[in-house]
């Protein structure tokens, strides 16, 4: 905890929507490293206690998280969990910033990253955000990928027929 705590002591704003500025993609441990000059990598695990959004909002209240997706699986072989969601950021009255966060773990291994898809004060219709969220998990898995479970945070017009086809099991549950 008291890396977190050193961290939003340090954590730079402007300096972080720079860096997300800066290209189409990358990893938010490095973004928010840069902008906080204290190095954290994803098996620091402070995005996982107790999640990801309490995470950010911790680093800094203009940091808000709202999941869109989260596919689980689990069985004495394996461990997969990946979560896609927005991030929010008010840096002032007047603007606002949207990116699109992928978080993946598999077997000890994973990765937080982010992807600028919005323009700054963009509003964003379901149709854009589930179009890009779903091309997104088709990027990252462009065939078949674990799961068991399935959670639709956001209602958006999620196509649970396509979205099954997607899983090695027949068995999805959605919630």
């Amino acid at each position: 905890m008291k890396k977190l705590i050193d961290i939003k002591k340090k954590f730079k704003l402007d300096k972080f929507i720079e860096i997300l500025n800066e290209k189409e993609r990358g990893s938010i441990f490095d973004a928010i490293s840069k902008s906080s000059n204290i190095e954290i990598d994803y098996y620091d695990e402070l995005h996982r206690k107790p999640n990801i959004g309490v995470f950010f909002n911790k680093v800094n209240p203009n940091l808000i998280y709202e999941p869109l997706i989260g596919i689980h699986d689990s069985n004495e072989d394996n461990y997969f969990a990946y979560e896609m969601g927005l991030l929010k950021i008010n840096f002032n009255q007047k603007k606002n910033l949207t990116f699109l966060i992928k978080n993946s773990d598999s077997n000890a291994q994973g990765n937080v990253s982010w992807k600028k898809c919005f323009k700054e004060n963009e509003n964003i219709s379901d149709e854009k955000l589930l179009k890009i969220a779903s091309d997104e998990l088709n990027w990252d898995y462009s065939s078949k990928m674990p799961g068991s479970e399935v959670c639709l945070f956001k209602k958006l017009k999620w196509s649970k027929d396509k979205l099954k086809k997607k899983f090695y099991s027949s068995t999805v549950k959605f919630y």
